[in-house]
């Protein structure tokens, strides 16, 4: 089951162009897409696709595991409390 998670200023660290990261991840944690959003929700980074900045995503090749599942060796580890639902992600997946 996919999941969607949340990096935000709280959790990325020295970040300067994006407000928040949403990425798409599968069960073993490997990306599968990225919604970077900056200032007034607009979206500046979408991997795959355009607008982007970075042609292979942000978070290649990290791994993203949640406290408390067992996260594979080496995972970025984030609570539970920073998933965000399929429906909020896909809503600014399909936006323009």
């Amino acid at each position: 089951m996919n999941r969607v998670v949340q990096f935000d200023k709280r959790t990325m660290d020295g970040e300067k162009v994006l407000e928040r990261l949403l990425v798409e991840f599968d069960e073993r944690g490997h990306t599968l897409r990225e919604i970077g959003i900056g200032k007034d929700d607009q979206i500046i980074h979408r991997f795959p696709g355009t607008p982007t900045l970075d042609e292979y995503g942000v978070m290649q090749p990290n791994v993203i595991g949640l406290v408390g599942e067992n996260p594979s060796r080496g995972a970025i580890l984030m609570d539970a409390s920073d998933l965000v639902s399929m429906e909020y992600f896909e809503e600014f997946w399909t936006s323009e």
